[in-house]
């Protein structure tokens, strides 16, 4: 803080009770506090998205791969229905 007193920049020296002064008279303290929870609010908020992206991702993933499997598997079970002697393991392999 005194670092800060020596110089504000422009070559001027100020004075901590300048400083103190303006921070109780605009409010710094206050203000700073406000911009960190819409800071963090934000990012927060970015990393909801995010995550509903990814695990909107996956479910669907995960669904086409479900399809896929019930799309084989009525394949297999049609090629089982012609057969005349059903076998019952191959049956259960299927499913499995």
């Amino acid at each position: 803080m005194r670092e800060l007193c020596r110089q504000d920049g422009t070559g001027k020296k100020i004075y901590e009770r300048t400083l103190k002064r303006y921070s109780s008279k605009y409010g710094w303290q206050r203000r700073v506090e406000r911009f960190d929870i819409l800071t963090e609010r934000a990012a927060y908020t970015q990393r909801c998205k995010q995550r509903k992206a990814e695990i909107e991702n996956f479910i669907g993933n995960d669904l086409d791969t479900a399809i896929e499997v019930q799309t084989l598997c009525k394949a297999k079970f049609a090629e089982l229905k012609q057969e005349e002697n059903l076998d019952a393991k191959e049956l259960r392999q299927t499913v499995l």
